[in-house]
């Protein structure tokens, strides 16, 4: 899967799970959030991950230090959600706004790939482990709430 359809099928599964917020998404490959959103008056980003594996194989997900930080620094934007699709039609969602991360999670330095889509190259990241527990969990072709 390339890039492209990588990032297809990410907008496509939050237009599913999310059917009611009106998504815009962004066109630069460089962005630390991939769609944002005025949805009641309030401003959404979202940083919207694929993995290719079951949401029962790991109890935590991995969030990069830099995008966390970036997309909580816009003064305009009122919530600021991290949302990964997993293989096995559910999406876990974190409100990043209503998190402490410096007073809840440990940064933690990773070796991984440099690129999400990409396989090419392996690079020391800083990251949040995040609890699959803690995440509003949804099944992702329907957008039902599990827990």
């Amino acid at each position: 899967m390339d890039f492209t359809d990588y990032e297809n099928l990410g907008r496509r599964r939050l237009s599913m799970v999310y059917p009611t917020i009106n998504w815009s998404f962004t066109e630069d490959p460089n962005c630390s959030f991939d769609a944002y959103a005025q949805h009641n008056n309030r401003l959404i980003l979202a940083e919207v991950k694929n993995r290719n594996f079951s949401s029962k194989i790991y109890k935590t997900c991995f969030l990069e230090v830099n995008k966390a930080v970036s997309n909580l620094s816009y003064p305009e934007v009122d919530t600021v959600l991290y949302v990964v699709h997993y293989s096995d039609n559910i999406t876990c969602t974190w409100n990043l706004t209503k998190m402490d991360l410096g007073e809840d999670l440990q940064i933690v330095e990773e070796v991984m790939n440099e690129k999400t889509v990409h396989q090419n190259g392996k690079v020391k990241k800083e990251i949040y482990h995040l609890n699959l527990s803690d995440a509003d969990q949804r099944v992702t072709s329907t957008g039902l709430k599990i827990k």
